[in-house]
């Protein structure tokens, strides 16, 4: 049976929806007394939540400011993905010495979820199981220690991708972007080079189509 959240970790999962619908904007202060009102609850479970989406990167506390939601330059987006194209190609390359079969059954799994969500122009949906199909890569592994600061880099990333909603087309292509890993993964060779690739190419649309994002989506530069 499962464990009902607690009041923080509830506040928390509401933040990080709150940031995914862009109803807190990349940038603006979290007025943390309107916001526990808001929740219906105390400060004190509300700190609680901001400060792992604080460990998450999704918030960060500045000076004189307060806690606001991250922004992200093409700086730190480059900084971020060539750290998780890093810990990612290791990862890969510690799951496919392991029982190859059933990773490539889970990494089809969620490419099939993203196919279908996909077809019917669920945005989120596909994001969700792009997170999802990187995420069984990694932790198929069987390292925690790189599964760890690979969810703290990557989560971001992908509620980045998130508020930059794209066409059935786009979609997809993001979905069918994943069928070369799962090649690479089920054949055993030139998996590293190929999650790279992958990583950086995705890094490369998402720099440009901020590069012609709307208003709400340029304040994430």
């Amino acid at each position: 049976m499962n464990r009902p959240p607690s009041t923080s970790q509830w506040a928390e999962n509401a933040i990080r929806e709150r940031i995914a619908q862009g109803v807190l904007n990349p940038g603006s202060r979290i007025n943390e007394a309107a916001l526990a009102q808001e929740l219906g609850i105390s400060r004190g479970p509300l700190r609680e939540s901001l400060r792992r989406l604080e460990s998450e990167g999704l918030v960060e506390y500045l000076p004189h400011r307060g806690c606001v939601v991250r922004s992200y330059t093409p700086e730190s987006l480059w900084e971020v993905a060539t750290l998780r194209s890093l810990l990612e190609q290791y990862a890969a390359e510690l799951a496919i010495r392991r029982d190859r079969q059933e990773l490539v059954r889970q990494l089809n799994q969620q490419l099939a979820l993203m196919r279908d969500a996909a077809a019917d122009g669920d945005w989120k949906t596909v994001i969700q199981g792009d997170l999802a199909f990187h995420e069984a890569l990694v932790s198929y592994s069987g390292h925690q220690l790189i599964l760890r600061h690979w969810l703290m880099i990557a989560q971001p990333i992908f509620y980045f991708i998130s508020l930059q909603p794209q066409n059935r087309e786009e979609l997809r292509s993001l979905a069918e972007g994943h069928q070369p890993i799962v090649n690479a993964v089920e054949t055993g060779r030139g998996v590293k080079e190929t999650v790279e690739g992958h990583i950086m190419e995705a890094l490369e649309q998402i720099l440009q189509r901020s590069s012609t994002a709307s208003p709400h989506e340029k304040s994430l530069r």
